[in-house]
This record gives C-alpha cells, structure tokens and sequence, in this order.
C-alpha cells in the first residue's frame, strides 16, 4: 500500500526498492520502521517543496555513509534535507563537508586551517569529528554560528577571501557563499516546519492502516454472504451454463 500510494506521488519504485534494501539490510531496520522512513521523506518533501523522488534519490546516492548512523540515519538525512533546502546546497555536498573532520587528524587540519582563517579558535575539532561519526547536520550549524561570531560578511568578501574558504570548506565558491550567507534562523525555521512534516507522515501512516483494517474488516462482514449465498449462486449458474452447453451440442 505505502510503495503504491508514494508512487503516485511521483517516488520511483527503483529509488524506494534500493532505499528499501540499505535500510533493512544494511541499517537494522524492520519493515514497519522503513515504511515511517519512507512516509517521513514524502512528507518532508512536500513541507520543503521538494521533488519527492529527488529527495528520495539523495539518500540513495549518499546511502554509503548514511549507513555509519543506523537507525539514525533517518534523522541525520531529514536534517540535512532541511539544511539542503536552506542553504541552497545538495545534500552530497553537506555531507562531504562533514566527512573532512571524519578523523582525528582529518579534523585537527581543516579546523586549524578554517580557525586560522577566522581568526580565532571559533571551531573544536573534537567535537566537529564526533558529528562527522554521528551528527553530520550540527557540523553545519557549528560552522555557521562561528561564522557569524567573526561578524564577516559574505557580501563584503573579496574573490580571493571565497576561494580561500571554499578551498577550506572542500567546495565550490558557490556552494561556499549559499552556505555561509545562510542563517541559523532559516536553518531553525526549517526545523519546524520538518516538525509539522513528521506529524503529517504520521497521519498519513495512520490513513494507511486505517484503510487496510476497513477492508479486512470489510471482508469478515460480508464473509457469510459471499460463502453462504454468492459463491454457490455462481456455483450454480456455472452448473446451469454447462448443462445448456452440452444440450446445444447433442443437438
């Protein structure tokens, strides 16, 4: 029912079968957790004004590191969905942000060289590699809340100030600005309505089960009429239907 419903809502089968196999084989997901997943990305999509399937297939082409975060990768990719449509920024590129501080000393060069370029330790690589390994979404917020601690401005930035931070950031100098131009306040603005977007997958999630126990429900009332009476009025015209049959062939 929910692969067919989301369906005509434009989500590919091919991107819902692969998001349907890396969840429940690769994440440790049941079915019943997977159907949310799935009804939560519709419903964040249309909260975001989102293309549905190409939404879906943002997790699918990042489901290689979404995997790291498990079951939690269903609020990671939701959150960076809401920073993606913020932003301006595809999702990919969000993530390969976060994955320069995956490591220890991964996160130590590019925090000392963004710090460097701040002007001040605004950035703490320990914490930006444990969001790297479980919060990808809030390494984005840390970067924007020490940005605007700097009080710089995008719009006042030189061209060799954005290559510098987009060389930093691991970006092109457009995807640098959008991000960096962002506010925390769009970012939180987002949040809601991703809030009002769970509560509305978990309606759709309700209509679903509620259809299916109608038509259960459905079949047990009108079992005694459909054995009692249907089945053997079909039983007998098919009976009558056969003897008319072999008397227009004996004659």
């Amino acid at each position: 029912h929910t692969t067919t419903i989301l369906g005509e809502m434009g989500f590919s089968m091919e991107t819902q079968a692969q998001i349907w196999q890396t969840a429940t084989k690769a994440m440790g997901m049941g079915i019943e957790e997977t159907q949310q997943f799935m009804l939560d990305i519709a419903a964040s999509a249309q909260s975001l004004g989102m293309d549905i399937n190409k939404l879906g297939g943002e997790f699918a082409k990042n489901e290689q590191i979404l995997v790291r975060f498990g079951k939690n990768s269903t609020k990671a990719f939701k959150e960076l969905a809401q920073q993606s449509k913020a932003t301006g920024v595809e999702v990919s590129t969000l993530l390969q942000f976060s994955e320069k501080f995956k490591t220890f000393d991964e996160a130590g060069q590019t925090v000392g060289r963004l710090n460097a370029i701040m002007g001040g330790p605004f950035l703490n690589a320990i914490d930006m590699m444990n969001n790297a390994l479980e919060d990808p979404a809030q390494n984005i917020r840390n970067l924007k809340d020490a940005f605007d601690q700097t009080g710089l401005s995008v719009e006042h930035m030189t061209g060799g100030e954005v290559e510098l931070w987009a060389s930093a950031l691991g970006m092109g100098a457009k995807e640098a600005k959008m991000i960096l131009g962002s506010t925390n306040e769009e970012l939180e603005l987002r949040n809601m309505k991703m809030a009002e977007a769970e509560e509305q997958a978990q309606s759709m999630q309700n209509m679903t089960e509620q259809l299916s126990n109608a038509f259960k429900q459905l079949y047990l009332d009108a079992e005694p009429f459909v054995s009692g009476v249907l089945i053997p009025m079909i039983k007998g015209i098919a009976e009558f239907m056969g003897w008319i049959g072999q008397a227009i062939n004996s004659l």
